[in-house]
């Protein structure tokens, strides 16, 4: 087994909150009056636990406030535990923040000298990895301007170059390798890779992009309001955030349905009702699925039915195609009927529907207690909906 980098158990980072600038002051001098009332606690970590390995390349990912950023405070040591115990064993090297550590009216070469000379390296051996770190930026030409001239891409390529430079027990990355191109972020990436190939050196990477992380990284650790959901391989918990991130979008749509109805003052004569049509498995079907009816009908008699040509996502007749959080085709004929298809790519919804319009009573005042649907449809490869 190889050697702990970074145990964590039952860590929980609070936060004291106060109203005013006034309270926190005499709340940190402990003489402010009713504290326990009047201070409330916001909990950014709440009893994560995990053991990372020496040499492990890890990402972690969740939404922007999920606790992420503090997690990584913590492990470089900014801000301490509120509970918990985290040893992190071996130096470790940060960039968190562009431009951490530099001073914008130094030169870029003179910054890196003064980068490494803070990590204790001699002048001499200083000069061949100052000329590689400027090389590997690209920044030849810039290398004797103030840093203060520079862009915020240019810049983020001189710090990750003088970071990277030699390599450390522990190497903390936190989103800095978004702000440049494609082309840089993948030079930076190999870079990273090739510091972690001999295992020597611990990578915890902190991204929104976890399709890039995936290739990178050997485990992925998905935090949420402040705990672990899932520590696994990225395969699982890309898919398991990708549900996560789809569901809620669906919530969100069918809340601005909802809102949208009862703004129009209809809710009370009016209701609606969603098909939505999708695999079993949640998941593409193997070949598009051709659609070409959409019916809604109360005790077998047809109520409405959804079109498909060029006007399908219009309402009429109370009925239309579902345009949003779904992943329908253009409409093509088939044995002279229009359709369209539930794709296999294109889209992270795996599903496609219809919402209709109708009375919430029949013609004789009665609830519609008996609704159900037809769909028409064809694919050619086998498909259970």
């Amino acid at each position: 087994m190889s050697e702990i980098a970074i145990r964590a158990r039952n860590v929980t980072k609070a936060y004291r909150l106060h109203d005013s600038p006034g309270e926190r002051l005499l709340d940190l001098f402990g003489i402010l009056k009713d504290a326990d009332r009047k201070v409330k606690k916001h909990l950014a970590l709440q009893d994560v636990s995990f053991d990372i390995y020496r040499g492990e390349k890890i990402a972690i990912i969740g939404r922007n406030g999920a606790g992420k950023s503090t997690l990584l405070k913590m492990i470089t040591r900014v801000t301490e535990p509120t509970s918990g115990t985290l040893e992190v064993r071996g130096q470790s090297r940060a960039l968190l923040q562009i431009g951490t550590g530099f001073h914008f009216d130094f030169t870029g070469r003179e910054n890196v000298a003064a980068y490494l000379a803070s990590l204790g390296v001699d002048d001499k051996a200083a000069l061949p990895l100052i000329e590689d770190a400027i090389a590997f930026a690209e920044l030849e030409e810039f290398a004797d301007q103030p840093v203060k001239t520079y862009s915020t891409g240019m810049a983020m390529r001189l710090m990750f170059a003088a970071s990277t430079m030699m390599k450390p027990d522990l190497l903390v990355i936190d989103e800095v390798l978004g702000v440049g191109d494609a082309y840089f972020q993948r030079k930076s990436f190999e870079r990273i890779r090739e510091m972690c190939d001999g295992r020597e050196t611990t990578l915890i990477l902190v991204t929104h992009d976890i399709y890039s992380a995936a290739a990178l990284c050997d485990r992925m650790i998905w935090i949420d309001r402040g705990r672990v959901l899932i520590d696994a391989d990225p395969p699982t918990v890309m898919r398991a955030y990708e549900d996560a991130m789809r569901e809620q979008e669906e919530r969100r749509l069918r809340q601005k349905a909802l809102k949208a109805s009862a703004e129009r003052g209809e809710k009370a004569r009016k209701e609606r009702v969603i098909v939505e049509i999708q695999t079993q498995e949640n998941q593409p079907p193997d070949a598009p699925v051709w659609i070409s009816r959409i019916s809604l009908l109360n005790r077998g008699m047809p109520l409405a039915s959804a079109r498909f040509g060029q006007d399908a996502f219009d309402e009429i007749d109370g009925a239309r195609l579902l345009s949003e959080g779904v992943n329908w085709s253009e409409a093509e004929s088939f044995d002279g009927r229009l359709a369209r298809a539930l794709k296999t790519h294109g889209s992270p919804f795996h599903k496609v529907g219809a919402i209709f319009e109708i009375d919430s009573t029949d013609s004789n005042g009665e609830d519609r207690q008996e609704l159900s649907a037809i769909i028409d449809y064809r694919c050619d490869a086998p498909v259970e909906l």
